[in-house]
């Protein structure tokens, strides 16, 4: 094409060449990637940093909740494929109770809870570690409870 400037006729200066506008398309995105990549992976280790891996091998199941004289008793068992360090169980809004006695695989262990509550909800967490290392693991089960 041509286009009409003082003196005369010109070439149109062309714009870049396909090649070069797509080299630089891949250069830019890489670089938002790589921007973008510090945040991100944060984001996605701190979420990994919340679940312990021992955790997921641990599982505790309750066989029992019995509530008499304002003692609810919950037989809670290993139900998982490793040995756990205790049990932590929780009826409706009272405080958290742990029995601290590792458990093997299938042993069971009986936790009293005293509790106004005749009737309410019982979960039961596993424990892994001790001391310092010592981590709560999510709630593996929970049963509704009667009066006895």
């Amino acid at each position: 094409m041509y286009k009409k400037k003082k003196g005369g006729l010109m070439k149109n200066k062309q714009g870049i060449s396909p090649i070069v506008a797509t080299v630089l398309i891949v250069l830019l995105v890489i670089a938002a990637v790589g921007l973008m990549w510090g945040p991100i992976k944060n984001v996605i280790q701190g979420s990994g940093d919340e679940i312990e891996s021992s955790c997921l091998l641990a599982d505790v199941e309750i066989v029992s909740a019995t509530y008499a004289g304002g003692v609810l008793t919950v037989v809670v068992k290993n139900a998982g494929s490793k040995e756990i360090n205790g049990v932590q169980a929780v009826a409706g809004t009272e405080d958290p109770v742990e029995s601290n006695d590792a458990l093997e695989i299938n042993g069971q262990v009986p936790i009293s809870i005293t509790t106004a509550e005749g009737t309410g909800t019982v979960s039961a967490a596993s424990i892994m570690g001790t001391g310092d290392d010592k981590q709560v693991c999510p709630s593996s089960d929970t049963v509704d409870y009667p009066t006895a």
